[in-house]
């Protein structure tokens, strides 16, 4: 973005650094007179000191402060620090809308979505979102100000303290303000979720729930494939699809450990338990590329890894004709060139995709480098060296053990372990 003063790099000095850090606290904190009358005073004596440059990009900056401030909300001096969080909950997803009080302004607010949370009871979901977003560093409220208790208030009240370094209380609005600021934040969520789930998908979606029979609207979609030549190689591989495009921050890919020759079935299982540990949150929809038996390793891998609380749709798709499998039995054809068959191709081809990229890349891999890799005495260093003297693997392969052993750093021994292990590849 190139705003970084660059103080490492000497274009800035420590004061006139540590002097920015101040005014962002004090703003951050609301402190508007103190930060506005400091900037002036400094204004002043750079302009006596006939450091004119210096004094007008100050009064840019005062500028700006004064006109942030201006667009904050007085909305009462004492209430001092706190955060107001509000949630609305439709379906099986909620909304968080948390406003942001310091020094009596309203200063900001974060909305954050929420999925699966059905049987989620409210004051389960409170102490979650509290855990959760303040998680993170930040200047820490004085007071948290919900519409009821959070289960375990004492508990996470303890937390708090620790992590702000004061004691920050968990209360319920009990003053006509507070009251106000409440139903404020929860009328935001409820306005914020209606548009979250109003996207140009959603009538594709609302298809794909009646079509495919599904127990919940599918707003997020994950999508499994696995990938070997002949039993080697063997990886597994997972997509995520929501809001309209690939998350690519939740895809995610494994190397098989558990399973060896040809066996997709126990490939697909290893790679759903150790995908799905992995994961903050699950998606609405499971998609398995494959077919039937394909699905039935699938919903066994989930039993195993779910509650019977967890509810989660699954099917696969299979090629040659493209088809849904639905996990009750039955097959849809998703030949109709429609926007519902089109999406379930486009994430199942996806994955498979990214399943295929990850096999090649690994096969690759180790094509270049386990002939050496796997030979007793040869670690990186001699690695390096042969592959620098002799110019790839095969070249190796070719020389006699003599001109291995030549090599700096080899010696017959090694050289003659390594020529065996070449001549048997």
């Amino acid at each position: 973005m190139r705003r970084c003063p660059a103080p490492c790099a000497g274009r800035i000095t420590r004061n006139e650094y540590m002097s920015n850090v101040r005014e962002v606290e004090a703003f951050l904190r609301g402190k508007k007179e103190e930060l506005i009358k400091d900037l002036e005073q400094r204004m002043l004596q750079l302009s006596e000191e006939l450091r004119f440059e210096e004094a007008a990009r100050i009064r840019d900056r005062l500028t700006a402060i004064r006109r942030a401030f201006d667009s904050q909300k007085v909305v009462a001096p004492e209430l001092g620090n706190m955060d107001i969080i509000g949630i609305h909950q439709h379906e099986a997803h909620s909304m968080v809308n948390i406003l942001t009080i310091r020094n009596g302004l309203l200063i900001g607010k974060k909305d954050f979505f929420l999925k699966n949370t059905t049987s989620s009871e409210l004051s389960e979901l409170l102490s979650e979102v509290i855990k959760f977003y303040y998680s993170k560093d930040m200047l820490y409220p004085k007071r948290i100000i919900l519409s009821t208790q959070p289960e375990d208030r004492g508990t996470l009240q303890e937390w708090l303290r620790q992590r702000a370094g004061h004691r920050v209380s968990i209360a319920v609005a009990r003053k006509s303000i507070e009251k106000k600021l409440l139903k404020m934040a929860q009328k935001n969520a409820e306005e914020t979720l209606k548009v979250q789930l109003e996207s140009p998908y959603r009538k594709t979606l609302e298809e794909l729930k009646l079509r495919l029979s599904l127990k919940r609207t599918p707003y997020s979609i994950g999508a499994f494939d696995v990938s070997t030549t002949f039993g080697t190689h063997s990886v597994g591989a997972f997509v995520w699809w929501e809001g309209g495009d690939f998350q690519r921050d939740n895809y995610r890919h494994i190397r098989i450990k558990t399973v060896e020759g040809i066996d997709d079935y126990s490939m697909m299982e290893e790679t759903i338990k150790r995908v799905f540990k992995s994961l903050e949150g699950l998606p609405d929809l499971v998609i398995i590329d494959g077919g039937r038996a394909h699905l039935e390793v699938a919903l066994r891998a989930m039993d195993e890894l779910l509650d019977k609380e967890t509810e989660i749709d699954i099917i696969a798709v299979a090629k040659s004709p493209d088809r849904a499998i639905l996990r009750e039995g039955g097959e849809i054809m998703l030949d109709d060139g429609g926007p519902a068959s089109l999406l379930l191709i486009a994430i199942r081809d996806e994955v498979h995709r990214f399943a295929l990229s990850f096999h090649r890349k690994i096969r690759g891999k180790e094509f270049l480098e386990s002939p050496l890799e796997r030979v007793k005495g040869i670690g990186k260093k001699r690695r390096l060296a042969l592959l620098k003297h002799f110019g790839s693997i095969d070249a190796i392969r070719k020389a006699t053990v003599e001109e291995i052993a030549s090599v700096k750093g080899m010696n017959r021994k090694i050289a003659e372990r390594l020529k065996k292990s070449l001549q048997t590849l």
